[in-house]
């Protein structure tokens, strides 16, 4: 490997993954029945999680191919989502739900957006202060 894409990795894809990995500790932890303090905060739980995951997917991907893409980040979040129910299906006190797959697509596209529309105002921003500082001198 180039060491530009040794960079790349680490940079980007690595924290990618070792997020994965993250949420596949948390999937594998038996949970115990009346550990949830409101109904259905799990789901809420998965879309917070997925929105992260949504986040750095799309950072990695932007960054590598130079563009987003939201049908790659949907993918990739659909295919993740089901892979992490289908193995909670062998954990104690964990079920496979297809609704948890459809709040950990929820949060997935929150995070596309959310990644595009903070870099669209990031880049805005330094922008902004670019014809400021031009217009200054």
């Amino acid at each position: 490997m180039k060491a530009n894409s040794w960079y790349l990795f680490l940079y980007y894809w690595f924290p990618t993954a070792l997020y994965c990995a993250f949420i596949f500790f948390l999937s594998s932890q038996s949970l115990p029945i009346n550990v949830l303090p409101f109904p259905h905060v799990d789901k809420l739980v998965h879309i917070l999680l997925y929105t992260v995951l949504g986040v750095l997917f799309t950072r990695a991907y932007s960054k590598q191919w130079g563009r987003t893409s939201f049908f790659r980040v949907l993918l990739f979040i659909f295919i993740y989502g089901i892979t992490d129910e289908f193995h909670q299906i062998f954990t104690d006190n964990r079920v496979a739900s297809v609704i948890d797959v459809l709040a950990d697509i929820t949060g997935g596209v929150l995070g596309y957006f959310g990644f595009i529309r903070g870099k669209s105002l990031f880049l805005y921003g330094r922008e902004y202060a670019r014809e400021r500082k031009s217009s200054a001198n």
